[in-house]
């Protein structure tokens, strides 16, 4: 890692040494809703001999010209569909340098349906099917990562342990209904993989994130809830620039971040490396009555403790270059590795019926979770006569292991060991995924008034489970293998998607519609053919959306769109798994694809001061995959998916922003959403009967001396179902970042400043209740500096 490191920063010096070119014009080009409008045209005219000079800008919308003689100038901008623009004249001396900060460039024929209705605040932007997140504004957040800006963003809460923000809930349902893209692209994220890589992409390489509730036909199908799409940060700047940030805190908290950066008018080069580091204890206890119809016949105790601490590590560096003046070709590669280190302490205590003790085991278990992320990304764009061509290739590789060592004893009432033998157990688990994507697609094909899109993409991805577990036989004085030919699974994911997309506009309507077909394969395998499986789909997708903009300042949207859940890998691996003692998890290989018929209607209006939104959603869902729970005679819980019929999710949210005064604005949202299954027999939870909300809000001050403080306030409704009721979470933090000059910053953080994160759960089967209890040390303190250059 140090020596890849080291060949970034000595390339990206080299670079700067030995390209001395300098922007003497330098500016950037949006439309009216201030999106960057790439390879515009951008002519600059020397007044004095009338020589004119060809520029275009980049992906975006930035352009650069260098060289540049003494003598008077001005510049002449042509896009088609635009006016043209021309600025004032300026004066170019030796050395000089003038800067062009967001030109904004008129439609010709600019009708109310083109205007898209922005809700702007420090934190949120908010139009038609979409919320963004800029993570730079979220200084609560800042030496957190990915999972600490999405829970603060609108109906998403994290799963999990408290604190940990790894399980992305959006709408009250879990991760599998929530596709997440990096940089609009497929990245291999999805089920426990998700939870790792989002666990090592640190808040500081984030651009924005933003939520797409009923996304387009160019769109993977996949999320039935929507796509959280993660933007990571761009140099747009010419020049050299670069930014180094190293907080640290309690609980042995670190995290440093480095970045560099060059750009020309013909390439650039870029690189960032980030660590962080923590050590957190968590207490569980479980209290657990057992039952004969309506008989106690005894009682289970547990008490685990756990100290866990991860080590992360994210570098990501690249080029880009523009062979041809509109052509845009760049390389990236992305490195991620994290090591989580565990050690648990569990006792077990079981009693009679009359509270008399009965047994009581302690099981010690360290174990380690030492997880790698490679990805590499390329992409090419040509365009031409305002249409472009975008080809665009990924690869990713993600290996996660599992080690852990279990030593299970016999104890009695006062926690004596009863015996020196006691079970031992070692297990070795691993999943490795290949994942391939690729995409092509015309942009921007211009019929009459319509603006088509065409495409086509690929994914292929292999992943491969592998699983030993040895127990120690202490007659034979050997470590005796475990197996029972479901332990290694291998699966194979195909799939091939075309789609078409049309958008257009008329007075005050705004639409687009799309059709995505797709194609997939699974085939899964299951070691010395004790299962073998093959299962292919065939799936239409339509999808419409439409704006009425009222006027400039509100709309009224209408969506509707077809998803689809594809099962996960873990619901699909036949072994038996022991999660803990007594319980236990197995796939069902049969399990076969959701589907769902996604609803939204939406209003958004600006006021001079403050700003109000409202969205209501509906998803029709076919083909429910939910997780059956049964539970034997000896109290042993087994898991198991499958799919159990019909199911409903509806749901509103409101959204707004407010100024009260100039040093004081704040974003707040609600939301209440409510999902259950509606046909088929079915004993399990998840959707069941279930009824959630949320309720964020976050404050920004401006104060003086260049001070600005967050205040962020986090609430999760509590999650009630026939089976299982979790209690409310709620939690505050606080975030404040003083300039100590023009480019740095001293940054302060506090997680759960009320020390209130606490999850208490209450299950039910028809042997037994259940009530836990856990939690996770949440106030954290952050202290450091920011530097940019």
């Amino acid at each position: 890692m140090r020596k890849i490191l080291l060949a970034m920063v000595g390339a990206l010096l080299v670079s700067q040494t030995y390209s001395q070119d300098k922007c003497q014009i330098k500016g950037n080009i949006v439309d009216q809703n201030g999106e960057a409008l790439q390879f515009a045209t951008v002519q600059i005219i020397n007044i004095s001999n009338g020589v004119v000079k060809g520029v275009v800008t980049d992906s975006y919308g930035y352009f650069c010209d260098e060289n540049m003689v003494k003598g008077r100038y001005k510049i002449k901008i042509t896009y088609i569909g635009f006016e043209t623009f021309e600025s004032d004249v300026f004066e170019i001396k030796n050395g000089d340098t003038y800067t062009f900060n967001d030109i904004s460039l008129v439609s010709n024929n600019t009708q109310l349906s083109e205007v898209i209705v922005i809700g702007s605040a420090i934190v949120s932007e908010i139009k038609p099917t979409t919320i963004k997140y800029k993570a730079n504004a979220l200084v609560s957040q800042q030496g957190g990562s990915v999972g600490d800006i999405l829970k603060n963003m609108p109906s998403v809460s994290m799963g999990g342990s408290p604190g940990h923000n790894r399980d992305i809930r959006f709408r009250g349902l879990g991760n599998a209904y929530t596709k997440v893209l990096i940089n609009g692209k497929e990245s291999g994220l999805k089920g426990n993989n998700l939870e790792t890589v989002l666990d090592q992409i640190p808040a500081s390489s984030i651009e924005s994130i933003e939520i797409l509730s009923v996304p387009s036909a160019e769109y993977s199908s996949e999320g039935i809830n929507g796509i959280v799409n993660i933007t990571l940060k761009e140099n747009k700047f010419y020049g050299t620039s670069g930014s180094a940030q190293i907080l640290a805190g309690n609980f042995n908290g670190l995290q440093g971040e480095v970045g560099l950066s060059h750009k020309t008018s013909k390439y650039s080069i870029f690189g960032q490396y980030d660590f962080q580091q923590r050590t957190l204890p968590k207490e569980k206890t479980e209290f657990k009555t057992n039952f004969n119809n309506v008989n106690i016949t005894g009682y289970d105790e547990k008490v685990e403790f756990e100290e866990k601490s991860f080590n992360n590590h994210f570098l990501r560096t690249g080029f880009e270059f523009n062979p041809l003046p509109k052509t845009f070709f760049r390389a990236e590669y992305i490195y991620g590795y994290q090591l989580e280190e565990k050690s648990k302490n569990t006792i077990i205590t079981k009693q009679n019926a009359d509270g008399s003790f009965k047994s009581a085991q302690q099981e010690k278990k360290p174990e380690l979770n030492p997880n790698t992320y490679q990805q590499i990304v390329t992409s090419i764009v040509h365009t031409w006569k305002n249409r472009s061509v975008k080809a665009d290739f990924s690869y990713m590789n993600s290996l996660q292991k599992l080690e852990d060592y279990k030593s299970l004893y016999n104890i009695d009432e006062t926690g004596r060991l009863l015996d020196f033998q006691p079970k031992l157990e070692n297990k070795n688990e691993s999943k490795m995924v290949d994942d391939y994507n690729w995409n092509v697609s015309i942009n921007d094909i211009k019929i009459y008034d319509h603006n088509i899109k065409l495409g086509y993409s690929g994914k292929y991805e292999v992943s491969d489970f592998r699983l030993s577990v040895d127990k120690y036989n202490y007659s034979d004085t050997l470590w005796i293998t475990q197996a029972s030919g479901f332990d290694n699974f291998n699966l194979t994911y195909e799939n091939h998607a075309f789609f078409i997309s049309d958008e257009f506009s008329f007075d005050f309507l705004r639409a687009k519609a799309g059709l995505r077909y797709e194609y997939s394969e699974l085939v899964g395998h299951a070691e010395g053919n004790v299962y073998n499986g093959k299962g292919a789909n065939n799936i239409l997708l339509p999808n419409l959306s439409l704006t009425l903009n009222i006027d400039k300042t509100q709309y009224f949207s209408v969506n509707f769109g077809r998803r689809i859940r594809r099962p996960g890998y873990k619901d699909l691996n036949p072994y038996l798994e022991e999660k803990n003692p007594g319980e236990f998890k197995q796939g069902n290989p049969d399990l076969m694809p959701e589907t769902a018929w996604a609803y939204e209607v939406g209003y958004f209006k600006n006021f001079k001061r403050f700003n109000f939104g409202t969205n209501v959603f509906y998803r029709d869902i076919n083909d429910v995959i939910q997780k059956n729970i049964t539970e034997d005679n000896l109290g042993n819980r087994t898991e198991t998916p499958q799919n159990t019929g019909h199911a409903k999710l509806m749901g509103v949210e409101f959204m707004s922003a407010v100024k009260p005064f100039r040093f004081w604005e704040f974003n707040a949202n609600y939301s209440i959403f409510h999902s259950e299954i509606t046909s088929g027999e079915y004993q399990g939870d998840a959707l069941k009967d279930q009824f959630k909300w949320s309720a964020k809000v976050i404050n920004d001050f401006k104060l003086p001396y260049s001070t600005k403080i967050q205040f962020a306030f986090n609430a999760i409704g509590p999650k009630i179902s026939n089976e299982k009721e979790e209690n409310t979470i709620w939690f505050a933090d606080l975030g404040i970042e003083k300039n100590i000059t023009d480019k740095g910053s001293i940054i302060f953080r506090v997680s759960d400043l009320l020390n209130s994160l606490e999850k208490e759960k209450i299950e039910i089967t028809d042997k037994s209740t259940t009530r836990a209890i856990e939690t996770t040390e949440g106030r954290i303190f952050m202290l450091g500096l920011k530097y940019n250059f």
